[in-house]
């Protein structure tokens, strides 16, 4: 008898060893598995720009298309776009043009005041304004601080239905612009 007691207690004693080994396997295997790589914030940042300007596009052909008010789905495109960004992590501002027929919609996402150079019009933040198309050049003042103005300029060609746009945001601690025309 006490010779069995001895083979089963050897028994369980090499089973104990070898979950433990594989309990330290596991553990091991999850400390050095390849981290997955993360984009660069600019490369980040340039892939949601293509997703706007790609997006913007089509927003503007299904409502051509369902013939319903260009101008305010973009502006609502513009709006989403934003605030999911936001969600992502992502503090974008975006200010943008959209042509539709006679008429020249400009839409102020940024955090500051932006005003058109040459007029005497200011649009605030979150604000909206809509001017004739009567002019070959938008030249807006949109800057990040007081120190720094940004100025973009675009021009507006005889298309009837035109987007430009630029969109910013911080990347670490540089300030990114993409301009979209």
């Amino acid at each position: 008898m006490h010779l069995q007691f001895k083979r089963r207690f050897k028994g369980k004693k090499a089973q104990f060893y070898i979950f433990t080994a594989l309990i330290l396997i596991a553990y091991t295997a999850t400390l050095l598995r390849p981290q997955q790589l993360m984009m660069p914030p600019s490369k980040v940042f340039a892939e949601v720009n293509g997703n706007f300007v790609r997006e913007g596009k089509e927003v503007i052909n299904n409502a051509l298309f369902e013939q319903a008010n260009v101008s305010r789905e973009y502006t609502l495109f513009v709006d989403r776009f934003v605030a999911y960004a936001l969600l992502r992590g992502m503090d974008l501002e975006v200010f943008s043009i959209l042509v539709d027929g006679g008429q020249i919609h400009l839409s102020n996402r940024l955090k500051k005041d932006a005003s058109l150079l040459g007029r005497s019009e200011i649009i605030g933040v979150g604000g909206e304004l809509t001017i004739p198309k009567n002019v070959t050049v938008i030249t807006i003042n949109a800057p990040t601080d007081v120190q720094h103005p940004n100025i973009y300029a675009f021009n507006i060609t005889a298309e009837r239905t035109q987007v430009m746009s630029f969109i910013r945001a911080q990347v670490r601690e540089d300030n990114k612009a993409f301009v979209n025309t």
